[in-house]
């Protein structure tokens, strides 16, 4: 499992919010109001990468790549004074408990 996010590591100056995540097409910080991409996978440096892509592409597109892509995933959304939470179908199947566990 791996988790990236800007709701930590950022500045604002002049009203303005400043990520330390940069875009790689644009070179500049961030500016969408996805904060947290959590993804769990085998290979904790998968699931690095993938947090990081998805925390890029921002909510709606990253969202859909972890769809696309099958991957349990986790998104902390600013919305105004609050925050919403979005997970993939993958991420739920996490969550759920396996009716085939043999509980003995």
């Amino acid at each position: 499992m791996a988790t990236s996010g800007d709701y930590r590591f950022y500045f604002e100056r002049e009203g303005v919010r400043y990520s330390h995540i940069i875009n790689p097409r644009t070179g500049k910080p961030i500016t969408h109001k996805l904060v947290s991409t959590t993804v769990i996978h085998a290979s904790c440096a998968y699931a690095d990468a993938m947090a990081t892509a998805i925390i890029v592409l921002g909510p709606e597109d990253g969202y859909e790549l972890a769809e696309r892509e099958n991957l349990p995933a986790f998104l902390i959304i600013r919305e105004k004074n609050s925050f919403v939470e979005k997970m993939t179908p993958a991420f739920k199947k996490c969550l759920a408990p396996d009716e085939h566990r043999n509980n003995h």
